[in-house]
């Protein structure tokens, strides 16, 4: 019996809580609608400190709960910020390849691949 490894997508993971200190500012404008709060994110590990909007710190926030790959952390992103169906599908996925890449490089954010065994 041959066995093969099958890769399922890349999911990401963020480390827990315990390696970062938050600070969240609300915003100063009376439409609170137009920009969410701002916080500052920094990284016990790297001693890196990041400036952040509420999207950033909601991706963050769901890699701490479970990995995930793009695709499904897209989906939990719109379903958050867009909730009518035919908004969900707003957040382009290069934006948030694109800030996870960045998170990468301060050891944030990792890649967490799972292997599935398969008989042949």
């Amino acid at each position: 019996m041959n066995v093969k490894y099958e890769h399922e997508p890349i999911r990401w993971r963020a480390m827990d809580e315990s390696h970062f200190l938050w600070r969240t500012w609300k915003s100063e404008n009376e439409d609170e609608t137009l920009s969410g709060p701002l916080s500052v994110l920094y990284c016990l590990d790297s001693d890196d400190t990041h400036l952040m909007n509420d999207f950033g710190t909601a991706v963050i926030h769901a890699l701490q709960e479970k990995p995930l790959s793009i695709s499904e952390l897209q989906d939990k992103l719109a379903k958050e910020f867009f909730p009518l169906p035919e908004l969900q599908k707003i957040i382009p996925a290069a934006l948030i390849e694109r800030f996870i890449q960045q998170m990468v490089l301060s050891g944030i954010i990792f890649e967490e691949r799972i292997e599935k065994e398969i008989s042949t």
